[in-house]
């Protein structure tokens, strides 16, 4: 993958809180505590940092797996090649 591209790529801390909310409300009923989503701002830009090495990760190794089949674009099933040995990763 190429470097600019992974130094160019910014995951917004406000997405990702839209997201954790969006999570909690699916949530809702099968959790005990019903009190609001709480996050400190340090906390959710380490978790937006991660969550962007994690992107750029998945990408770079479903580039290679494509190229390994001779693929012009990355497909879902290169992206389903890589996942298990990523999650383990992470």
């Amino acid at each position: 993958m190429d470097s600019e591209v992974s130094a160019s790529f910014k995951l917004n801390p406000k997405v990702l809180l839209i997201l954790l909310q969006t999570a909690r409300d699916n949530m809702r009923g099968r959790m005990t505590d019903e009190s609001e989503l709480k996050i400190s701002k340090p906390a959710l830009q380490t978790l937006a940092e991660l969550c962007r090495i994690f992107i750029i990760s998945a990408r770079a190794r479903a580039e290679v797996e494509a190229r390994d089949d001779s693929s012009e674009s990355i497909a879902p099933e290169h992206v389903e090649a890589i996942m298990p040995e990523l999650l383990q990763d992470f």
